[in-house]
Formats: C-alpha cells, sequence, structure tokens
C-alpha cells in the first residue's frame, strides 16, 4: 500500500484517470495489463477510499481516523469479526497517514532547500 501512496502522491506521473482519457483522445485502448503504477489491493480499498475522501483533505496535519473506524463498528451489531474489520481499518488508516505525512514532509523539506538556494544565489548576486 505505500508503493501505491507514493505512487498517488507523484505529481509528476500521469495517472490511470488521466492516462485513459489521453488514449481515449487519441482514439487508442490504454494498455492497463502492463501498466507499471502499482495497483492497490481490495482489502486496502476501504481504507484508501476513506482518507482520500476525508482525512486527507480535511486533517491534514491532525489525524481523525476515529470517526470512521467507529461507524464501521456501528454498521452491524458489535462481533469479534467486526471488531477485528475496524481495528484492521483504523491501522490501514494509521500506515496511510504516517506515510502521507512522510510525503508531505519530504515535499516540503525539497521546496524549503530550493527557496533557501534560490535566495542564496540571488543575495550573492545583488550590488549596491
Amino acid at each position: 500500500m505505500i508503493e501505491f501512496l507514493r505512487y498517488a502522491a507523484d505529481d509528476t506521473i500521469i495517472k490511470c484517470d488521466k492516462c485513459q482519457e489521453l488514449k481515449a483522445d487519441l482514439g487508442e485502448e490504454p494498455d492497463c495489463e502492463n501498466c507499471s503504477a502499482p495497483q492497490l489491493w481490495e482489502t486496502n480499498q476501504e481504507a484508501w477510499e476513506l482518507y482520500s475522501r476525508f482525512i486527507n483533505n480535511q486533517f491534514v496535519m491532525d489525524f481523525h481516523a476515529f470517526d470512521f473506524v467507529f461507524d464501521t463498528i456501528s454498521r452491524t451489531w458489535l462481533t469479534p469479526k467486526r471488531l477485528m474489520e475496524a481495528l484492521q481499518l483504523l491501522e490501514k488508516l494509521i500506515l496511510i497517514h504516517a506515510e502521507a505525512t512522510k510525503v508531505f514532509n519530504e515535499r516540503r523539506e525539497k521546496e524549503l532547500k530550493a527557496k533557501q538556494q534560490q535566495r542564496a544565489s540571488h543575495g550573492s548576486v545583488r550590488t549596491r
């Protein structure tokens, strides 16, 4: 799932929906079977959808997954199986959030270094 998350967060890669759109514009069929994009396993689909739809967009700096997990528990009668599903969902959300935070911080650090280098190069060129 981490590989998929890094793929999804990389703005330099053309994603599946854009690839399909481009191929359709060219009158071609996309070659999805031979695509090198990492695939999200079906067992992780619910966690990814919840994270990308709600948490990633609304709670960037603070992680509020418990509402989703408790909602998962309360959908049906609480059974050991539902409790395990909810705990697994929470683990997946925590994993996704940890990796997304890591990617966000890496990007921010690169941007700050680029700005510092830009300032340093402009500072050495300035004259009075």
